[in-house]
């Protein structure tokens, strides 16, 4: 847990997390790659970089897309927290 803790505290960036967020929009790596303009490998790596940091699997990959596993639909209901608290206050600010 002080793990997890760490990670969410300061090793996630907000790339992370609109990755997740991307990633479980579409379920596909390649239409979220699309959707931050990066290549399908970048994603790839970025989710593959998240998961080891966190030491879980976010989500399950197969040849019909992605779905999240049970972590990772954790995750994103955090990612889109965070995000939607920072643009809030950037429109603030």
């Amino acid at each position: 847990m002080a793990t997890i803790d760490r990670v969410l505290r300061s090793n996630i960036k907000l790339r992370h997390l609109q990755l997740v967020v991307a990633l479980d929009q579409f379920r596909h790596l390649g239409r979220t790659a699309e959707f931050l303009s990066v290549s399908q490998p970048a994603v790839s790596k970025m989710l593959s970089e998240v998961e080891s940091m966190l030491g879980l699997q976010l989500f399950d990959r197969s040849t019909r897309g992605s779905e999240p596993t049970a972590s990772g639909r954790s995750i994103v209901r955090f990612a889109r927290s965070v995000l939607a608290e920072y643009e809030r206050t950037r429109d603030e600010i």
